[in-house]
């Protein structure tokens, strides 16, 4: 049986501080794996937040997509509703949230992430 070698990709976008990663085969089409991970998703920039991050989400389905974001001890601080069918981007304000941990949900017909949001 041969190896199969794997490399993490880290993607860095400097001008709106935007990062993912993923995980490559040796012989994949870097802009293949890309696609894929922009297709499904979401991502959270600028994390850690200050005064506001945005969401952009992707393939989550067609109709209505909630956001929603909990506290250390699991109180919703922030929700809302879009039409977005399956892709968009929000911006949440948290500049009026105490520093610290909170845990983002977005929530698509097809599909949910939940990610780790950092408040200073």
């Amino acid at each position: 049986m041969k190896a199969m070698k794997l490399f993490i990709v880290v993607v860095c976008c400097s001008l709106c501080m935007l990062s993912f990663t993923t995980c490559a085969k040796e012989n994949d089409d870097f802009d293949d794996v890309l696609k894929i991970e922009h297709e499904q998703g979401i991502m959270v920039y600028p994390n850690p937040a200050i005064s506001q991050f945005s969401v952009s989400f992707f393939g989550l389905g067609n109709g209505k997509t909630n956001i929603q974001l909990f506290n250390a001890v699991g109180q919703q601080v922030y929700s809302t509703s879009v039409n977005a069918y399956g892709y968009g981007s929000i911006h949440v304000s948290v500049g009026n949230l105490p520093s610290g941990s909170y845990l983002l949900r977005v929530l698509g017909s097809d599909r949910a992430y939940t990610t780790k949001v950092i408040v200073l």
